[in-house]
């Protein structure tokens, strides 16, 4: 409906979590290749930081 979507992700959701495009994101890549306007939010989850650091 060309509104933007809110995803919000939580811990390692990329690729090392699951081959290509990981569990998490991989709904978000096919979203953005049909033309959906995505936003992300990446949490940080500590005290490692994973959303942080390989996430995002």
């Amino acid at each position: 409906n060309g509104q933007q979507v809110n995803i919000l992700t939580h811990c390692n959701a990329g690729w090392l979590a699951c081959i290509e495009h990981g569990t998490a994101t991989a709904p978000i890549y096919a979203a953005y290749d049909q033309g959906v306007d995505v936003h992300v939010w990446v949490d940080e989850t500590r005290p490692l930081n994973q959303g942080n650091r390989l996430t995002a």
